[in-house]
């Protein structure tokens, strides 16, 4: 490689690494890239551009997921956001994890099978 080491930096592609932790008395957690002393929950990162919103704003996006920032569903007339986990369509349309109990069809709350399924049906 012509004597040229590779930087944390480097192998980031620009971006800064976490500053450190959190400011906030008494929490411990990594405070968001790009220089903010404190932690998403307590104030770090992007936020939210709309008027009386303090949510963060995902990615490159000047919104919060409520106010249109994000990935959005592909569903023909759904402006709703686009469920977690890479998928192109909200929970309603589809996307989200499944259930894989036989014969439903219902949002998982995160596990493979409805966890809750006596209070589901």
């Amino acid at each position: 490689m012509d004597g040229v080491r590779c930087t944390t930096r480097a192998r980031l592609h620009g971006r800064p690494r976490s500053m450190g932790r959190c400011k906030k008395e008494g929490c411990s957690k990594a405070t968001v890239p790009g220089g903010t002393p404190h932690c998403k929950i307590h104030g770090g990162g992007k936020r939210c551009k709309e008027e009386g919103c303090d949510k963060l704003a995902p990615g490159n996006a000047d919104h919060c997921k409520a106010h249109g920032g994000g990935r959005r569903c592909q569903h023909d007339g759904c402006n709703k956001a686009a469920a977690a986990g890479g998928t192109e369509h909200c929970k309603a349309h589809g996307g989200g994890r499944r259930c894989t109990h036989d014969g439903c069809s219902k949002v998982s709350p995160g596990l493979p099978r409805a966890a809750f399924r006596r209070v589901w049906v």
